[in-house]
């Protein structure tokens, strides 16, 4: 087994790739000519606008991801209809929460035929079989969403940090075989990045911590990653300069979903004026640093 671009042995080596999609057109063109497939490829990259190519078509659209965020997210980005609790009527078209998957599926439907799209599938799945979520119910969520996986006209499954097994599982509940499909866009340059964390730098107090935090605002451009939105705040406000924040206060306000929607940060700051952005772990997708050696190259 070879190691991957990531940086580490991802299992897909064990199972040669169908197709390897450079750019855009090419993946929508793998979309349309395979009905049941599984995109591998970089966050931020796409994966999710390319479902766009199928969305004319009439039949039920109905998309799964592992957040209500994340739903809400790419319900808007695709132009579709975000499913909640409260919603009625004829279903045509649905964006949920793997947590909503009974009443999604139960739900009366405008077409005969459905397509079945699953966003962050690994997230998905784990969130499905693991998460107190999905605790209710669970075994009849599992057998609600195999039925649907069974019957499906199409299933689009895409992923940055999907393995074998996940692929394994969709393709054991279906009964179909999947077309693997790598993308790699190559949309972002290679650079340089210094990383540092606070317990690794930084003696002492949160004080110390946050005060070695505002110096590196002093570089160009600084995204700093925060497990809480408390202290993503926190921070924020030790800044003098522009900064955009990123948690659940701020995820619909314009400029965040604008970010959100199409991550490229350099284009970002370049429009916006900002030089910082301060993320809580409401953002769950579209932002990461590959690994392409194991040690020291990143990009």
């Amino acid at each position: 087994v070879s190691q991957s671009r990531y940086g580490f042995l991802k299992p897909f080596n064990d199972r040669p790739y169908d197709i390897t999609c450079t750019t855009k057109a090419a993946l929508e063109q793998a979309i349309l000519d395979n009905p049941y497939c599984f995109i591998d490829g970089p966050t931020g990259s796409g994966k999710t606008e390319a479902f766009k190519i199928l969305l004319d078509h009439e039949v039920n659209h109905i998309g799964f991801n592992p957040l209500r965020s994340l739903s809400r997210g790419a319900a808007a980005a695709l132009g579709q209809a975000y499913w909640n609790e409260s919603r009625k009527g004829v279903l045509d078209s649905a964006w949920a929460c793997i947590h909503s998957v009974l009443p999604v599926l139960s739900a009366k439907r405008l077409y005969d035929r459905t397509y079945l799209y699953f966003d962050e599938l690994e997230q998905s799945l784990e969130a499905l079989l693991t998460s107190k979520l999905c605790e209710e119910n669970r075994q009849a969520k599992i057998h609600a969403l195999q039925d649907e996986c069974q019957t499906a006209e199409r299933i689009v499954a895409a992923s940055a940090t999907a393995a074998l097994k996940e692929l394994n599982y969709l393709e054991a509940i279906s009964g179909k075989r999947f077309t693997l499909i790598r993308f790699d866009p190559q949309v972002h340059q290679k650079g340089s990045f210094t990383i540092y964390t606070a317990q690794e730098n930084v003696k002492g107090s949160n004080k110390a911590a946050l005060n070695h935090v505002r110096s590196l605002s002093a570089s160009p451009r600084t995204y700093i990653a925060s497990d809480s939105s408390d202290k993503a705040i926190e921070t924020l406000l030790r800044f003098d300069i522009p900064t955009l924040l990123i948690n659940q206060r701020t995820a619909h306000d314009d400029e965040v979903q604008s970010l959100l929607s199409s991550p490229d940060p350099g284009e970002h700051f370049g429009t916006t004026g900002y030089s910082n952005l301060v993320a809580s772990p409401t953002v769950q997708s579209g932002f990461s640093i590959r690994v392409i050696s194991l040690y020291r190259d990143w990009e």
